[in-house]
């Protein structure tokens, strides 16, 4: 997955991972693969996370950054999807969503309700 996410341009300029160690066995078997991100963050928010610390945690992402990748679990990452986008996606082990957004800033872009955009679903699968 980190192949294609560099092979379309989606390289992150941040991570936020939770610290399960799950997470942090992907992040190192996907770095290889991307360009080096400038951030690398990982939080027990992430773990077993509700939808509201999902949004503090990226909202509190670097403004001086565009791409950022969200490592962590469902069902929260279809949750906040859908949340994001107002688009209901199923996301298995190793799925990929591209969202996009037009914000001032990353606090902004995720403190509004579908203001993204699904750019594409990645399937591992």
């Amino acid at each position: 997955m980190a192949q294609r996410i560099h092979a379309l341009g989606w390289d992150p300029q941040q991570v936020i991972s939770s610290d399960a160690q799950r997470t942090r066995e992907t992040w190192a078997r996907s770095a290889p693969a991307l360009e080096p991100p400038s951030l690398v963050r990982f939080t027990s928010r992430l773990y077993m996370a509700d939808l509201r610390a999902v949004l503090d945690e990226l909202g509190g992402a670097d403004d001086r950054l565009n791409t950022v990748l969200a490592l962590g679990h469902n069902p929260c990452c279809e949750r906040s999807v859908q949340w994001l986008c107002g688009e209901s996606v199923v996301m298995k082990t190793a799925d990929v969503a591209l969202l996009e957004a037009h914000a001032s800033g990353w606090r902004q872009g995720f403190s509004i309700q579908h203001t993204w955009r699904l750019s594409r679903l990645l399937r591992a699968r």
